[in-house]
């Protein structure tokens, strides 16, 4: 996946929990998954972005943002 880092990173900032081990961490990554929300596809859905001309430098702040309000 192009854009794993940069996602697996603004997840962590967003929900990882100082008390979440690798295993609780992986365990709320399926989770998103089995809704529907996976890094394979979160990177796709960046490609076509970049693809538009949308940097993903931009993508991440936007994503982070939404994220931060989400979570508020």
């Amino acid at each position: 996946m192009k854009y794993e880092n940069e996602i697996e990173s603004v997840l962590q900032r967003n929900f990882r929990k100082e008390w979440m081990s690798d295993e609780d961490w992986e365990m709320f990554k399926n989770l998103l998954k089995d809704d529907g929300i996976s890094i394979e596809k979160m990177s796709e859905e960046i490609e076509k972005g970049v693809e538009n001309g949308v940097s993903v430098e931009v993508q991440m702040i936007l994503i982070n943002n939404l994220l931060n309000k989400a979570t508020t």
